[in-house]
């Protein structure tokens, strides 16, 4: 017990063990339409020690980069660690993405030497709403 308590990557929790390391992309998490040129609200949950976090535009073509952000800007009752973003619709070089119904985010970074990731669990759209 003691060898997995020094080995976890994760976050040890008494009586339950190794739990994670948890990345968790919270909104948009697939259903939701997203307004291009508009604020938007992206938000995930994330290891309160952890520093950066990378995030991606999936589409079917491919992946367009979003950028790296702080990962947390508070820190829940329970201790978790949450960040969140306003984003208008845009990529890292400020190019608005096209409207359609085929898209999801993902969020990536490195804790304690191992690769965490989420995305969402469904589609999204995203459309002029204006």
């Amino acid at each position: 017990l003691e060898i997995e308590k020094l080995t976890c990557k994760g976050e040890w929790k008494e009586g339950e063990g190794c739990i994670g390391p948890l990345l968790t992309l919270i909104t948009p998490n697939g259903g939701e339409t997203l307004c291009i040129g508009e604020k938007n609200l992206i938000s995930w949950e994330a290891p309160v020690d952890l520093d950066l976090i990378n995030l991606g535009m999936v589409v079917q073509s491919g992946r367009a980069n979003l950028g790296q952000f702080r990962a947390v800007e508070s820190v829940t009752e329970s201790g978790g660690g949450i960040g969140q973003l306003d984003w208008y619709g845009k990529d890292i070089s400020g190019t608005s993405f096209s409207p359609g119904d085929t898209y999801r985010i993902e969020i990536y970074s490195r804790y304690k030497d191992e690769q965490i990731i989420d995305r969402s669990d469904g589609l999204f759209s995203l459309q002029y709403c204006q």
